[in-house]
Parts: C-alpha cells; sequence; structure tokens
C-alpha cells in the first residue's frame, strides 16, 4: 500500500508541474460560468441563445463571451469581429454563443466636417 500511496503521490506531483488541470466532482460554481457584471445594468448584455460562434462587433470593443458553462473574461474584439473558439467541447469544436456582455466600445472617430467647423475635440 505505501508503494501505491507514493506513485499516486508522484503522478499529482508530475500533473501539477507540467499544468494539468486536476479532477474534481465540483460543478462549475455560478461565479465561473458567468460573464462578471453580466446581471448589472451598467453593461449591455445580449442573449444569442447558443446559436453563433462569430460576433460582428466593432474593433476595440470590450466583451465577455458565456458559451456552454464558461466565459472568456474580458476580451477585446480585433479586426473582422469575434471568433469564439477558445471555448470547447471535449472533441475540441468550439461551443455556440449562449450570451455576450459589451463592456466598452470604442469611440467613433471624429471627422471633421463643416456642422463641427472642422473642429474635433
Amino acid at each position: 500500500m505505501k508503494k501505491s500511496a507514493s506513485v499516486a503521490a508522484v503522478l499529482a506531483s508530475v500533473a501539477l508541474s507540467v499544468g494539468v488541470p486536476a479532477m474534481s466532482a465540483q460543478a462549475a460554481s455560478p461565479a465561473d460560468m458567468h460573464c462578471p457584471d453580466h446581471s448589472s445594468s451598467a453593461v449591455t448584455k445580449v442573449e444569442l441563445g447558443g446559436s453563433v460562434t462569430h460576433l460582428d462587433l466593432p474593433e476595440g470593443t470590450l466583451i465577455c463571451v458565456k458559451a456552454g458553462t464558461q466565459n472568456t473574461g474580458q476580451v477585446v474584439v480585433g479586426q473582422g469581429g469575434y471568433d469564439q473558439t477558445t471555448i470547447t467541447n471535449k472533441r475540441g469544436i468550439p461551443l455556440a454563443i449562449s450570451y455576450y456582455v459589451v463592456y466598452e466600445t470604442p469611440e467613433e472617430p471624429c471627422i471633421p466636417t463643416p456642422q463641427n467647423s472642422g473642429v474635433c475635440s
């Protein structure tokens, strides 16, 4: 028995040192599942119902995406929108987006016009 216990300890140590996630019987907590501030009136939450993996949002928009039982945390949308590829099923297929939260949107660029006297502030 002592040998089995030491083998288990070595395997656990190796798993931790190479970054293998620890197995847990606990389900994800609601805090881990949902985007921060998802129920706050200070942010915009858009429900999608799990039907798309691409968001056509302006570059520079700060969002969080929930898919399955996970969220991406805050990410900045790049050129061409946002593709949800970080949350996958066991086969590596990206999960569809349940909802996303918009924290910040990029400012509209100022275009000098006669209406603003050619001055951007």
